[in-house]
């Protein structure tokens, strides 16, 4: 588990919106573990909750616009 913490000190952000993007596009990958993560780091002041509130808010309006196109 060590290394999923690493992966989130080096990319952050990212590790959060590949992970919902890559959830939204019916990809087997654990998104919603990876949100509840997320807000645990920003719970211990290593994210910002405001962003990660962002980048999941505009993945959610994003991917449905694609998938319903």
């Amino acid at each position: 588990m060590e290394w999923v913490h690493e992966l989130f000190q080096q990319y952050g952000y990212y590790v959060v919106l590949v992970g919902t993007l890559l959830e939204y596009i019916a990809f087997p990958f654990p998104g919603e573990p990876t949100l509840v993560y997320a807000g645990y780091l920003a719970y211990t002041g290593e994210l910002q909750l405001s962003i990660l509130l962002i980048i999941y808010w505009n993945e959610c309006w994003d991917d449905n616009s694609v998938l319903f196109r």
